[in-house]
């Protein structure tokens, strides 16, 4: 079957959860909510806080918001069909309409909403294909809008007529491209493509009518990917296939600070201060968003692939404390970053995970020390997080208040009917 508005509400419409589903599912609201707490500080968050209070009265700004601060600090999960920011996007929308908390009574089941809603994701994602990413749109806030249109819609269990309408009518609010990385336009897109998600699952409930056919020739996939033609899609096949960061920075930074820390563990922390010169070679075309060289705040830094790499080798760990400003003015941190070299090699990568990452370093004393070839990191689809290592993730995030992690743990696992 191929990509269609109807295929995209029926594949969202028959969707089920597994209790593996309710599992991975659970794991995304908890790593979603946990960045989302510790991004409520964050700038940008505290201007939509200034202009519509710490708990808006409407959904589409409570999507705004929570949404914003999900992405805030870019540790929240990729979605590696569609390359969106996927759960920053829906688990926000959803606990928008819900206003915090599911009411069994009146809505469907919250887990199969979000997997209809990240599963919509990914079959428009596979739609549009490479091409959408490498011409420089952000799919966080292009398919973000119909993903969480989708799950709304599911929650809400809609007609299939509001259910197509609801997506399509999203469709129409996709927008956003790569030059916003490093700014805090970045984190609004997932906040922009939430509130369009809420916005056009509500309107089409109340009987607004959208474009009856966004996609094929000269529609959605045209427009965004210039490359059509047919998109094979299962309704059936429901899959989960989410990256959750172990590292707060830009995903294509992941391997770099993994190869940086193997090449640490390698030297030693004394052996460092003799490095000549440090090299890290990657596949030409997987660095595509890391294009800052001097990062002036903590969001450039999330994109300054030497900073990354310098930060990770000097104190063997990359976290949330590493893009506030005194880290920025570090002298050790420049200093490294003088010796450090990002090398692209090969030809153009097809995917941003193509191909491997390896740091090498060669000491004042012209010997070479080299690291493991990074293929995977931890947090990647192939490599996933552990529970100990989201819950440590989860305590960082809460500055180490394991009460509080607890307590989310608690609601999620009965918001989601997962098992504890």
């Amino acid at each position: 079957m191929g990509l269609s508005l109807e295929s995209l509400a029926q594949g969202a419409a028959s969707a089920m959860a597994a209790p593996a589903d309710r599992a991975e599912t659970a794991n995304s609201f908890l790593d979603t909510l946990g960045v989302a707490h510790a991004g409520w500080e964050e700038p940008v968050v505290r201007a939509l806080r200034n202009r519509y209070g710490d708990s808006p009265p409407f959904a589409e700004q409570r999507a705004l918001l929570h949404a914003t601060s999900a992405h805030a600090l870019d540790f929240d999960d990729l979605q590696f069909s569609s390359l969106a920011h996927v759960s920053a996007v829906v688990v926000p929308a959803l606990m928008a309409v819900m206003d915090g908390e599911p009411a069994a009574d009146k809505e469907d089941d919250l887990a199969v909403a979000y997997l209809a809603g990240v599963n919509v994701a990914r079959w428009v994602g596979e739609a549009l294909g490479a091409d959408h990413y490498s011409a420089g749109w952000h799919a966080t806030s292009t398919i973000g809008p119909m993903a969480a249109a989708a799950a709304i819609g599911r929650l809400w269990s809609l007609p299939i007529d509001q259910l197509k309408h609801a997506i399509a009518l999203a469709s129409c609010q996709s927008a956003g491209t790569q030059r916003s990385f490093g700014s805090m336009a970045k984190p609004l897109h997932a906040g922009f493509a939430a509130s369009a998600g809420v916005r056009a699952a509500e309107l089409a409930r109340l009987g607004v009518t959208g474009p009856q056919a966004p996609f094929g020739e000269g529609g959605f996939e045209a427009l965004y990917s210039g490359s059509p033609g047919p998109a094979p899609m299962d309704p059936a096949a429901l899959r989960l296939d989410l990256a959750r960061k172990a590292y707060p920075c830009c995903y294509c930074g992941q391997r770099l600070v993994s190869a940086a820390l193997d090449l640490r563990q390698a030297l030693g922390p004394l052996e460092l201060t003799e490095a000549r010169e440090i090299t890290v070679t990657v596949q030409a075309g997987t660095l595509l968003p890391l294009r800052i060289k001097q990062p002036k705040d903590g969001n450039e830094a999330k994109f300054c692939a030497d900073y990354l790499i310098a930060a990770a080798l000097l104190d063997g760990r990359l976290g949330l404390d590493h893009f506030q400003q005194g880290s920025l003015e570090r002298q050790d941190i420049s200093v490294l970053r003088g010796k450090i070299k990002v090398a692209e090699l090969g030809p153009p990568a097809a995917s941003i995970e193509d191909g491997v990452v390896q740091a090498r370093c060669v000491m004042r004393n012209a010997r070479v020390i080299e690291g493991k070839a990074i293929r995977h990191f931890p947090g990647s689809i192939e490599e996933p997080l552990t529970q100990l290592q989201l819950r440590e993730k989860l305590l960082s995030c809460f500055g180490g208040d394991a009460g509080a992690v607890a307590s989310l743990d608690a609601k999620v696992k009965k918001w989601l009917r997962a098992q504890a």
